[in-house]
């Protein structure tokens, strides 16, 4: 009896893996669009964090910028604004001046790798758009970024 049980056990195991494998979905990798936004945050990451009260980039995020540099070489028609962004401690306009710090680091970094200054809009949001909405210290190191956007 038991040995019915695990042959139809298996027979139908083997059944769903075989229509499994006939209709799942392809890879979205394959769907997304060379020079989209999409397209730079799956190949390079758009996310580029610092310190608590610090616009300097780190080692990390200095390799990060310029793997984003590289990928605007290959796609040198794009356009990019670099958002700055802040957590929730200190002042709005505190924050305002720290997130347009944080955006310009990025894009002297950028500049630097050789990406024209044209090229790039910078723009700080200070506080008004955390990524996380938590208190904790993760949270907020979550918010300290900034991220860089495709245009159009």
């Amino acid at each position: 009896m038991n040995r019915k049980i695990l042959l139809g056990s298996i027979a139908c195991v083997s059944m769903l893996l075989a229509a499994c494998s006939c209709t799942c979905p392809v890879d979205d990798a394959a769907n997304i669009e060379a020079g989209t936004t999409a397209d730079f945050a799956a190949n390079v990451r758009d996310k580029v964090y610092f310190n608590f009260d610090d616009s300097k980039l780190s080692s990390d995020a200095e390799k990060l910028v310029e793997q984003q540099a590289e990928w605007l070489k290959k796609h040198s028609a794009v356009a990019i604004t670099v958002e700055g962004h802040a957590d929730i401690r200190g002042t709005e306009d505190y924050n305002k001046a720290l997130g347009l710090r944080r955006a310009n680091a990025v894009k002297d970094a950028l500049v630097k790798f050789g990406i024209s200054v044209d090229r790039i809009t910078v723009v700080s949001y200070g506080k008004e758009r955390p990524f996380s909405s938590g208190t904790t210290e993760k949270d907020h190191a979550l918010n300290r970024r900034s991220v860089t956007v495709v245009a159009g």
